[in-house]
């Protein structure tokens, strides 16, 4: 096990729309995007409601090579 920390810098952001939950008490919501990698509209866990959670995250294509982004707020794309 290592300690290092992984280089994002060849890791695209990426922006995502926070979608709040129809229902508060059904989730806190989530991320949506349009993925750099296969073109399809992927959706990811928000966490926090009032605080989403954007960042690292990994890919959830149904087919090619799959990879990571960073979620980024759309407002700062």
């Amino acid at each position: 096990m290592t300690n290092e920390k992984e280089d994002m810098t060849d890791i695209p952001e990426v922006p995502a729309r926070y979608v709040p939950p129809a229902n508060p008490k059904l989730g806190p919501g989530y991320l949506v995007i349009s993925c750099p990698i296969c073109g399809a509209r992927h959706q990811h866990g928000a966490g926090n409601p009032d605080n989403p959670d954007y960042g690292p995250r990994v890919a959830h294509c149904q087919s090619g090579p799959g990879g990571k982004y960073i979620l980024i707020p759309e407002n700062r794309a």
